[in-house]
């Protein structure tokens, strides 16, 4: 997993994306472009006819949120290659019967079906400037189903409201660095998911979730006391 440190929001664009690992990287171009995007772990791409996506294409603010995205993979996430990306996936969550001119979720990070990072549009913006929701610490009863307005949650557990989680891609890029109890939660978000999967049940994929509980940056003393 790269270093925390050794990534700032200026050189994202410079960063090798973690999604280089399960999406070509001419999928990504046709995903930035609007016209198609990585499905999941599997690598497999879908066509998408989207105005939103074509909209955010045109003003570039997408490959802003895919690069938000990406550098969330890097800090809370472990390498997707050594793991196989057999627990994580960026899907599109494009609703076809929302009108063009209402806002709606974009895309989402997820782990086991949960999402961790879901992009929507800006209800109060241009249209044109997408904004980022971290759901952190979810509980293991959090439901895979897709809802327009999914349940985020603080380190608590406590039901919170979404805005304590949410910004542009560029101000989450940068809190994710300066706010470690942001990240911190991020990573117990995803973590938890891990070890026991949004049923609850502990989980044992190969060792896969205690493999990464033990060794993620900065979570020794919660695998101390799991």
């Amino acid at each position: 997993m790269n270093d925390p440190l050794s990534i700032v929001p200026d050189s994202l664009a410079a960063v090798p994306s973690p999604l280089d690992a399960v999406v070509s990287p001419a999928a990504q171009r046709q995903f930035l472009e609007g016209m198609r995007f990585p499905i999941s772990c599997t690598g497999s791409s879908g066509t998408v006819r989207s105005p939103q996506l074509r909209r955010l294409s045109g003003t570039g603010g997408y490959e802003v949120v895919l690069q938000f995205l990406a550098h969330y993979v890097a800090l809370a996430l472990p390498d997707p290659v050594a793991t196989e990306g057999s627990f994580w996936a960026m899907e599109a969550v494009i609703d076809s019967h929302t009108p063009v001119e209402e806002p709606q979720q974009l895309v989402r990070l997820s782990v086991h079906g949960v999402a961790v990072a879901t992009v929507v549009e800006d209800p109060d913006g241009d249209g044109e400037t997408p904004l980022v929701c971290l759901a952190l610490a979810p509980a293991p009863e959090v439901g895979r189903a897709y809802s327009p307005e999914p349940t985020y949650l603080d380190v608590d557990g406590v039901p919170a409201p979404a805005q304590q989680a949410e910004g542009t891609a560029e101000d989450l890029s940068r809190a994710l660095l300066a706010d470690a109890d942001l990240l911190s939660a991020g990573r117990r978000a995803v973590v938890g998911l891990m070890r026991l999967g949004p049923t609850g049940s502990v989980r044992h994929e190969r060792d896969l979730a205690d493999v990464v509980f033990s060794t993620l940056t900065g979570m020794e003393s919660l695998a101390a006391s799991g």
